[in-house]
């Protein structure tokens, strides 16, 4: 097997794991219901599983049964937002950058994945009003088009802060709570808490992000999506230094931007994500 191919076994390992545990590092999933998911023999999967346990990225939990880890779960949640971008690069690449339909077949034959993958990715971008999809009767003739944001994004990946195309990826840990928001309505409410870092002017940053999120008029999935995204932010924030760690952050703030541009609040929300771009930057060594 190639080294490519070695590598795309392992990110779907991985990801069908992230799958078969809802993410939770706490919920122990079967070996032989993952290899039987994933369609490979014990053999191939065990040189897996050792490769992603020295990783760090899944453990053994009782005999014949393994969890994903919180680093695993991080990098699961990497690469399915790197893949959620490369659906938006490729559909700009086949309409040569222009906002005109492409077969949904088509890219999903591009990208190599299946109809349903690309679709589910699409319906991603278009809950975000970043691509508008046919909604033809027959799935077999769907086709999708980039909206005027969808373009600006792709074209204009500086607006607003960070740069370059997106991936997206990371979150972490601890510190002293500043900030816990209540989202929705009655029966359905969600807390999102950011944390102090040592930087007055991110925290501020931040706080004022959510603010324009939650008087916004997206709907309240949306806002508690969107809200989650900048909690991540906060949380990668508060991490060390590593290597890596810079390419992170700049994928999640372009999550981040791509979200509030969606939203039409992409030139409020300007100032703030440079502040917070610009510390991350510092941080980690941009």
């Amino acid at each position: 097997m190639n080294p490519s191919a070695i590598n795309e076994l392992r990110q779907s390992y991985l990801l069908k794991l992230y799958e078969l545990s809802g993410g939770d590092i706490n919920e122990a999933v079967e070996e032989e219901t993952l290899l039987a998911a994933l369609g490979i023999e014990e053999a191939e999967g065990n040189k897996v599983y050792s490769y992603l346990i020295k990783k760090g990225l899944i453990d053994g939990h009782t005999f014949g049964t393994l969890v994903i880890t919180d680093r695993g779960v991080d990098e699961a949640e990497r690469i399915m937002q790197y893949q959620k971008g490369q659906v938006l690069e490729k559909l700009y690449k086949l309409a040569s950058g222009r906002i005109e339909m492409v077969s949904v077949a088509d890219l999903a034959q591009s990208l190599g994945l299946s109809f349903d993958e690309t679709y589910d990715d699409l319906r991603y971008w278009e809950d975000r009003r970043l691509v508008e999809l046919s909604r033809d009767v027959d799935r077999e003739y769907e086709t999708v088009k980039l909206t005027k944001p969808g373009l600006d994004a792709i074209e204009r990946p500086d607006n607003g802060g960070s740069s370059g195309h997106h991936s997206v990826t990371y979150n972490m840990n601890i510190g002293t709570n500043y900030g816990g928001a209540q989202q929705g309505g009655q029966g359905n409410t969600q807390n999102i808490t950011l944390t102090h870092t040592n930087n007055p002017d991110f925290d501020r940053a931040l706080t004022s992000i959510v603010e324009l999120i939650r008087a916004s008029n997206l709907p309240a999935d949306e806002k508690q999506e969107l809200e989650g995204e900048v909690a991540s932010v906060n949380k990668l924030a508060l991490r060390e230094p590593a290597p890596g760690l810079l390419d992170r952050a700049k994928s999640r703030m372009d999550l981040v931007r791509i979200g509030l541009q969606g939203a039409d609040l992409l030139m409020k929300a300007g100032p703030h994500l440079e502040t917070a771009w610009e510390f991350l930057k510092h941080k980690f060594g941009g």
